[in-house]
Parts: C-alpha cells; sequence; structure tokens
C-alpha cells in the first residue's frame, strides 16, 4: 500500500509541515502544488479545541504527493483563476470554499501559499 502524506499549517514555525506514517519529514515555507488532495478534519479534534480554546492539529490535506515551487505568485492576479479554501474550528466543522461557503472534501490540484490554500476555479 502506498503511504499518503498529511500536510498542515504549522503554527509554531509558521510553514507547512508534511508527516509521513505519523512522523513529520518536511518544513516547507515555499509555494506547493498538491494533485489528488483529499481534506480531513477529525471532529474530536476539532472538539477538544473549542473546549479549550487551543488550537491542535486536527485538520490536514491528504495527498499522494507534493511538488515545492520556487516560484513567485501574485494573489492579485490570480484572483480570478484561484479560490481560497479555508478551514476555522471556531467557524466551520470542514474546509470550505470561502468565496461560496460550499464544502470541499478533495480537489484534483491545489496550490498551498504563505498559509493559504488555492484551488482552481475554472473547472469545466
Amino acid at each position: 500500500m502506498k503511504a499518503s502524506f498529511n500536510i498542515y499549517w504549522n503554527l509554531n514555525r509558521s510553514c507547512w509541515s508534511v508527516r509521513l506514517r505519523g512522523k513529520v519529514i518536511d518544513h516547507v515555507d515555499k509555494i506547493m502544488v498538491i494533485k489528488n488532495c483529499v481534506f480531513h478534519v477529525s471532529e474530536a479534534g476539532r472538539q477538544r479545541v473549542l473546549r479549550e480554546k487551543r488550537k491542535n492539529v486536527h485538520g490536514w490535506i491528504k495527498a499522494d504527493n507534493y511538488e515545492i515551487i520556487d516560484d513567485y505568485i501574485n494573489k492579485e492576479e490570480h484572483a480570478l483563476l484561484f479560490d481560497e479554501i479555508y478551514y476555522s474550528p471556531y467557524k466551520t466543522p470542514f474546509f470550505i470554499n470561502r468565496k461560496t461557503g460550499k464544502k470541499i472534501e478533495h480537489e484534483d490540484s491545489i496550490i498551498l501559499f504563505h498559509k493559504c490554500v488555492y484551488f482552481n476555479n475554472l473547472k469545466g
């Protein structure tokens, strides 16, 4: 069975952490492209955040692989092509399209830029 990566925003390091088989193997502060990804939120972990008012790793992006890009992306130029995927345990129980509020469970391709996640909203 092929192992998958769990990728999440690391609040302490202000970068993306990449976990494989339960162990963090990479910290990435550059742009990443991820294909065939699934968004996961542990409801038990979310409830713990709500109860304790202290964040913990309970939401992540599951992916077969990831690619680090040494390029620059102008957020304003790409605003028409990409929507932001958003998650906050205090506001929603799952990942959503920030613009429409619709639940996002999986995407064919996403871009991780700083602490934001974007996907192409011009799908056919």
